[in-house]
């Protein structure tokens, strides 16, 4: 396959007062954050040129603060029938603070955009683009399996433990 020339992703829409109060209305709480979001959410009109302006500069700069960086790891039984005293049973779940996660939204909102403006993602990619879902690739799967059945091939699926 031919390499395509895609220009790299350094000049970014800027970010609006609106996309800020959007992404605090819909986004849900966070419960182990040290500013508590409904406090966020309370202020936002305060809150908003303080939070673009971080969401700018971020962009701008290339970088993200290094204290949104830091989360809270805690333990969550992903199998229960497991002997829960092993560490197998268990996976992490990183808590980033509220603030983080309105960032990343700005930041990837736009790597999305540019990602589809360019083509740059699988027609079988599901995460990252809307209206696909797990629900989509099992379908996509489920589909290439009765295609394939239907014209005499033999197919399997395997599952990775």
């Amino acid at each position: 396959m031919p390499r395509r020339s895609v220009p790299a992703l350094q000049v970014f829409d800027p970010v609006t007062d609106s996309e800020i109060q959007s992404l605090l209305a819909t986004m849900p709480y966070c419960l182990v954050d040290p500013i508590p979001t409904w406090l966020f959410k309370e202020l936002a009109l305060y809150m908003v040129p303080v939070i673009r302006h971080i969401c700018s500069l971020s962009l701008q700069i290339g970088s993200f603060p290094t204290a949104l960086k830091q989360a809270l790891v805690q333990p969550r039984v992903k199998n229960p029938t497991l002997d829960l005293e092993q560490l197998k049973p268990y996976r992490p779940i990183s808590k980033l603070p509220y603030l983080s996660k309105v960032v990343e939204r700005v930041v990837g909102k736009r790597f999305i955009s540019h990602a589809n403006t360019f083509d740059l993602l699988s027609t079988h990619q599901s995460a990252y683009r809307q209206h696909h879902s797990t629900e989509t690739a099992i379908l996509s799967v489920h589909n290439d399996l009765v295609h394939a059945v239907d014209d005499g091939k033999v197919t399997f699926v395997i599952q990775k433990q």
